[in-house]
């Protein structure tokens, strides 16, 4: 089964970058409502903006859907092909 990866990181005042959690999920519905709760559960300083950046892949776009309720901005990037 594919699976996809996620993590949540916070920059902090001096623009130091740290990781607060990670985890896999499975590429389909049932693993976009455990992002979806996975995140509702980490995020909690709701003053701050949440952004989520996302590749672009076939299924990126049913994750987004799924997942629409929960952020503030989202981004999408394209793959870089070597």
């Amino acid at each position: 089964m594919k699976m996809f990866h996620v993590c949540l990181s916070v920059i902090d005042n001096q623009q130091q970058i740290k990781v607060k959690a990670s985890r896999k999920f499975t590429n389909n519905v049932t693993g976009f409502k455990e992002l979806y709760d996975w995140i509702k559960k980490h995020y909690k300083q709701q003053d701050i903006p949440l952004h989520i950046i996302m590749k672009a892949s076939v299924y990126y776009e049913q994750c987004a859907i799924s997942t629409t309720s929960c952020m503030q901005i989202m981004k999408v990037r394209m793959p870089i092909n070597k």
